[in-house]
């Protein structure tokens, strides 16, 4: 649905709106809990035309920190990420708890914190990061971390 004319015609570029990857990981996050998430939504693999699933369009994985890692609340916590696509990217946003806690563009694969800095407390959280891609593909990855 186009926001600015609901009753039109659909947009041929959602991401081309800069709200999208916002309203997207809201909408991956309600489907989530509700468990109806398909292959695509989670991965970016694909369906061609006689319904073979293809490689993966857009693929994002976290390298640092390691899952499980424990940080203190004031110790920087760098993420740092791999990224393989076959269209040149637009963006990466980076999510603790289902909140966003930056936005990249679409050359920077890293990007550090403090706890503090995003009142995390002490217990488990979930690092998540989204990359799109020019095309408004997207690719994802989430760890567990712990602040002590």
């Amino acid at each position: 649905m186009n926001k600015d004319d609901p009753r039109g015609p659909l947009p041929q570029n959602p991401a081309s709106d800069p709200q999208y990857p916002y309203w997207e990981y809201g909408i991956l996050l309600w489907r989530l809990g509700q468990g109806n998430l398909s292959l695509s939504e989670v991965t970016g693999i694909r369906k061609d035309a006689t319904g073979d699933v293809g490689t993966p369009h857009l693929s994002v994985a976290i390298t640092r920190p390691s899952p499980g890692s424990t940080f203190r609340r004031t110790q920087s916590v760098e993420i740092r990420l791999t990224i393989e696509s076959t269209e040149p990217l637009s963006k990466v946003l980076y999510y603790i708890d289902g909140h966003i806690a930056a936005t990249k563009n679409s050359r920077l694969r890293s990007y550090s914190f403090k706890p503090y800095e995003h009142n995390l407390t002490k217990g488990d959280h979930i690092l998540t990061v989204v990359a799109y891609d020019e095309q408004g593909a997207r690719g994802g990855d989430s760890i567990t971390f712990a602040v002590e």
